[in-house]
């Protein structure tokens, strides 16, 4: 019989026919049963095909057709359906179209990779029954993987290396493996949703990694999402062929993000400044705060540092200028001092600072004494004081040239209170009337140069000469005649001076003026 031929009872006729003449025809028939063989095809899931990639803990539809050898569908069959690994089965009976469908759970614990699908009918007894088929498919199952960050360290500086430490194991916490012993799986790192190119392998023991990356130096501050990822198997996840081909087949890619913030170094440009000042003079500088990568840095507040001492606060402008105007203190340190600008930092944003020096100087003062009036051949003396700019900075040993109608009379230095002095005798060659004095402080050290002046008024010495009659006898009542000659007893000749006023007192008490 044909593999098509159908089951079921049959009826066997035979008859003879003679080819001679002494034999007669004859004919007998017989009936007998024949039993057919079922075909049974699993239509879902088809053999490893990656439609039908399943995780495992999730239901698996399974279709499957009954004909028998004939290719006529048999209803009402009862089909047994199982994964033969795992001892989990479940029946259903066949429809009118030979069709059954199923509903199988994988288990959740169970090792990702192939898993048989197997669905058998026994038959139907009896002569006209039918025999038992079986089919079996494989189906691939995948497990979820689940990455965590425990933590990000390091110093979160552009331009400074962080560690990304954490684990790679699948959705029970357990190892991933391959054929049943665990596996190493490789990690790759992402900053904001830009692969960096850093990747490292995880332990195969604890499932833990810890991944260096160093972050850009054009890093911009502020927070960034970090992000590890995992690829998940090469041939059998999806997308196919973009995992790493060292992975642990079977297993889904998974991420894990965290936010991290990241600070950048800033740097200082100062344009201009430094050089000479006084004090109480104006200390004038510009400048730019900038971040690593020459981002102008704005309304930030930086500090003005002047001989380590603290002067004021500036703030940047929108384009991260700034500038300084401020007096220097009256007690500053005098000689070079170091005028710094420093940037403390802000969030995202780590401290700087840029210095400039100044050559600080003292402005001096000088005070004149001289006598109102004096005569030629007196003793004169002329004195004072020198100070810096402060009320009681007086100088010690400072140089000041005396002159006197421009002729140098000497030069003088100061004591520990600034006191100075200087004598000098009145020659008679000096004419009479106002004459200039002038005292000059050279610049000596970081002082600056000052200077002075004054008048004074030289005169000659007079000298009265006096007589009276009878010797200076007089006699009450009576006049007593007193005369007498005013001249300049400096000049040669002793000449006398006219149209004076000489006033005459008799035992202290005026008595009257007269006219020379």
């Amino acid at each position: 019989m044909d593999t098509d031929f159908p089951r079921g009872t049959h009826l066997l006729a035979a008859s003879y026919t003679p080819t001679v003449n002494y034999y007669l025809s004859s004919s007998g028939n017989n009936t007998f049963d024949s039993r057919g063989y079922s075909v049974i095809t699993i239509l879902t899931p088809e053999n490893l095909d990656p439609d039908y990639r399943t995780v495992r803990g999730d239901n698996v539809s399974i279709q499957v057709m009954l004909q028998d050898n004939t290719l006529a569908v048999i209803p009402n069959a009862t089909i047994t359906i199982e994964f033969p690994t795992l001892n989990i089965s479940t029946t259903v009976v066949t429809d009118i179209n030979g069709t059954a469908w199923a509903l199988l759970n994988v288990p959740d614990n169970i090792a990702p990779g192939p898993l048989s699908i197997n669905a058998s009918y026994l038959g139907m007894a009896g002569t006209t029954g039918v025999l038992g088929d079986e089919d079996t498919t494989l189906l691939i199952i995948l497990a979820p993987t689940v990455i965590t960050i425990d933590s990000v360290e390091g110093n979160f500086i552009a331009g400074d290396v962080i560690w990304v430490n954490g684990t790679l194991l699948d959705e029970h916490g357990n190892l991933l493996q391959t054929g049943g012993v665990p596996a190493a799986s490789i990690l790759h790192l992402s900053v904001d949703g830009n692969d960096s190119g850093a990747f490292i392998e995880s332990n195969a023991s604890t499932g833990t990694y810890s991944l260096m990356y160093t972050m850009p130096s054009e890093t911009a501050a502020g927070s960034h999402l970090v992000t590890i990822f995992f690829r998940g198997g090469f041939m059998w996840v999806d997308p196919i062929g973009q995992g790493d081909s060292t992975n642990p087949e079977y297993y889904l890619n998974s991420s894990a993000e965290q936010w991290v913030n990241i600070s950048v170094p800033t740097y200082i440009v100062l344009l201009g400044g430094g050089g000479d000042v006084d004090r109480e003079g104006l200390l004038i500088i510009d400048g730019t705060l900038f971040d690593i990568v020459d981002n102008r840095l704005a309304n930030e507040s930086l500090e003005v540092w002047f001989d380590n001492t603290w002067l004021t606060n500036v703030t940047t402008d929108s384009e991260g200028n700034f500038q300084v105007y401020y007096p220097v203190p009256a007690d500053s340190p005098l000689g070079a001092q170091m005028m710094e600008m420093r940037f403390t930092g802000s969030t995202f944003y780590l401290p700087s600072e840029a210095n400039t020096s100044w050559n600080v100087y003292s402005a001096v003062n000088v005070a004149l004494i001289l006598p109102t009036e004096i005569a030629i051949n007196d003793n004169l003396t002329i004195q004072g004081t020198v100070r810096d700019n402060l009320p009681e900075g007086w100088l010690l040993n400072h140089s000041l040239e005396v002159r006197f109608n421009g002729t140098l009379l000497g030069t003088v230095y100061s004591d520990s209170d600034g006191v100075w002095i200087i004598a000098w005798t009145i020659p008679n060659n000096i004419g009479l009337g106002s004459h200039p004095v002038e005292i000059y402080a050279p610049a000596q050290g970081w002082y600056r140069e000052a200077s002075a002046n004054g008048t004074i008024w030289v005169a000659h010495h007079s000298d009265l000469l006096l007589n009276s009659e009878d010797n200076g006898d007089a006699t009450r009542g009576t006049f007593w005649n007193v005369s007498g000659r005013l001249y300049d007893s400096d000049a040669i000749g002793l000449p006398g001076i006219s149209g004076r006023s000489v006033d005459i007192l008799l035992d202290g008490v005026f008595v009257d003026t007269v006219t020379t």
